[in-house]
């Protein structure tokens, strides 16, 4: 079972006397994900339960960096959204749906590094240019999918990204096939706001805004 799917379970069953994840979306008072640390802070290494750690074998080149002595830093993969500028446009501006903006806006401020998972283009650097246009993964079928991850995975791939740890802010149809294959990497794959709407999505965004912006 995966650590996504893991996370679903324990919002049916999860008793918070013992959980040891200080930043735990089922603990929380307002059943809102809490704020997440600094990325310059000191992360200590928490105790998830049911995980048993990155996935044993696999080659030098497919597992993630921790494995090869790196610092842990978060890397962030967010949702795109139907909504777009009619002109070409840095692909972190294109979009212009309220979840993206409060989802990028949120990262952005928190200093993290991100990708865009775009139906059409796959993973997207914030900065790429890209023209408007109209294409979605939610009304794909299974199989669409499944290539659809074969073509991020390509990417990642190439990119190489220098972080063990990965968390996915987009819908279902985006992290189905990709959160378990990153798994399969050896990842640790986390999906803070799987669980929530689309307006509390923003809610909790907007409430734990960080003051000021760190990337752009």
């Amino acid at each position: 079972m995966g650590a996504y799917e893991e996370d679903a379970d324990r919002l049916a069953e999860h008793d918070p006397e013992f959980c040891a994840d200080p930043y735990c979306i089922l603990c929380s008072e307002d059943e809102l994900p809490r704020p997440y640390p600094s990325p310059k802070a000191k992360q200590a290494k928490l105790r998830v339960p049911g995980r048993s750690g990155a996935s044993e074998g696999g080659s030098q080149r497919n597992r993630p960096p921790k494995a090869l002595g790196r610092p842990r830093t978060p890397l962030f993969l967010i949702t795109c959204g139907s909504k777009k500028s009619p002109y070409t446009k840095p692909a972190r501006e294109l979009y212009q749906g309220g979840l993206f903006l409060a989802i990028r806006d949120w990262v952005e401020a928190s200093g993290y590094p991100y990708y865009i998972l775009s139906a059409k283009h796959h993973l997207v650097p914030p900065l790429k240019m890209l023209k408007p246009y109209e294409e979605s993964l939610v009304s794909a079928n299974p199989r669409g999918r499944g290539e659809w991850t074969q073509e991020v995975l390509k990417q990642w791939d190439r990119l190489a990204p220098a972080n063990d740890e990965v968390h996915i802010m987009a819908g279902k149809a985006y992290y189905q096939f990709l959160a378990p294959e990153l798994e399969r990497r050896g990842y640790i794959v986390k999906l803070p706001l799987a669980h929530l709407g689309i307006g509390k999505q923003i809610s909790w965004c907007k409430k734990n805004m960080p003051q000021s912006k760190g990337l752009f």
